[in-house]
């Protein structure tokens, strides 16, 4: 490394993070257009610790530590809609516990309830 190094994001200490986020972000764009995704983010963050150390002659210095993750993900979105609307009374099986839907009871007796033995 340099000497006198500029701490930015255009200097020499951010250049594997740049890299990174350079794969990360082509990467995410592939997925995309392979997919037809229509949305897709990436996300860079740095993480700086300052640590306090010695230097050979005994001097403390804050020495920094930058670390880096850069994730890509794509959002593929499926809406599928639709409606039941035959006339359905929901009920609970005595021995199964499970939800069924039975006709509900008419006060009049309707020309399908002979077909199916009912009347």
């Amino acid at each position: 490394m340099e000497h006198n190094m500029k701490v930015c994001l255009d200097g020499p200490v951010f250049e594997k993070f740049k890299s990174d986020f350079d794969a990360v972000l082509k990467d995410t764009l592939t997925k995309m257009v392979k997919n037809s995704s229509p949305e897709g983010s990436v996300t860079g963050k740095i993480k700086i610790t300052l640590e306090t150390r010695p230097n050979d002659f005994g001097v403390l210095y804050v020495a920094p530590l930058f670390e880096h993750k850069v994730s890509g993900s794509t959002t593929q979105k499926l809406d599928l809609t639709g409606t039941i609307d035959d006339e359905f009374c929901l009920e609970t099986d005595a021995e199964s516990g499970d939800f069924i839907l039975n006709e509900p009871e008419r006060a009049q007796t309707q020309m399908d309830d002979f077909a199916v033995g009912k009347v």
